[in-house]
């Protein structure tokens, strides 16, 4: 495993979607925070570094203290991928969010799939979620995927953070979301 640093490039990607105009760089808020590490998360490095799940098969990984990004070979709408999530985090008392924990409605954190533009040209499917786990924290998950159909075989790319129960509320606040 690679460690991740502050000023990753993968971060500062400007992605607009083409439905709802909504940008890559509403997360970068939420990105820094997760960066930061500033605000005591009440979880062990060893417990934080449990609920960013990779899963078996999981390519290019690279893990932070409170983020991992890596690929998958799974095709999209990676149905397998979204399952062994949602099972992995149960296990750890984590739950899927319906809607959106830190952004108000309709959020950005939807648990769909959305085409998006890149910067650059070209388009991309992505999905992001999150989950809510016994301790007031959270953990988002994003998925992309080139356009289906353009490239074959082409991975998914994966991205998990963590957000303390403290950075929770102070983002619920800046973004006026309610639980």
């Amino acid at each position: 495993m690679t460690r991740l640093d502050r000023g990753d490039e993968w971060l500062k990607a400007v992605i607009t979607t083409s439905r709802r105009r909504w940008t890559w760089r509403a997360c970068v808020g939420l990105a820094s925070v997760l960066l930061s590490g500033s605000c005591s998360s009440g979880r062990s490095e060893r417990e934080i570094s449990d609920l960013l799940v990779v899963l078996p098969h999981a390519s290019e990984i690279q893990a932070g203290p409170h983020q991992v990004l890596y690929r998958m070979s799974e095709p999209y709408p990676a149905a397998s991928t979204l399952k062994a999530l949602d099972e992995r985090l149960a296990r750890q008392g984590c739950r899927a969010a319906d809607e959106d924990p830190l952004n108000a409605p309709p959020g950005l954190m939807r648990r769909t799939w959305d085409e998006v533009d890149q910067k650059g040209g070209g388009t991309r499917q992505l999905w992001m979620g999150a989950w809510l786990c016994d301790r007031g924290d959270v953990v988002t998950f994003s998925i992309s995927v080139a356009e289906p159909g353009a490239h074959a075989g082409w991975p998914l790319g994966v991205a998990g953070g963590y957000i303390s129960a403290s950075q929770v509320q102070t983002l619920r606040a800046k973004t006026r979301a309610t639980p």
